[in-house]
């Protein structure tokens, strides 16, 4: 069984995918985004599960000493992937 944080960290990792693909579904404009109500709250639906997972793991690391990752779970976003790399 993975630990708590990995289980954390590969569902951040999903939801990015998860934008990634939407993004390439309806396409990378801000006109699209602004005018399609789908497009949006399928973004919002991801930001806000990527928020909420991304407090607990935080909370969570916080507790204990730092974590040095190679961000090798994290390339499918690319923000997290560059905030594991700065670690």
């Amino acid at each position: 069984m993975m630990s708590p944080d990995l289980q954390r960290i590969l569902r951040i990792r999903d939801y990015c995918l998860e934008i990634q693909k939407t993004i390439s579904r309806y396409g990378n404009d801000f006109q699209i985004f602004d005018s399609d109500g789908d497009y949006q709250r399928s973004i919002a639906f991801s930001i806000y599960r990527l928020e909420s997972l991304a407090v607990l793991f935080l909370r969570h690391i916080g507790k204990r000493p730092a974590i040095v990752s190679s961000g090798a779970l994290l390339r499918g976003c690319a923000i997290w992937s560059h905030i594991a790399m700065e670690a």
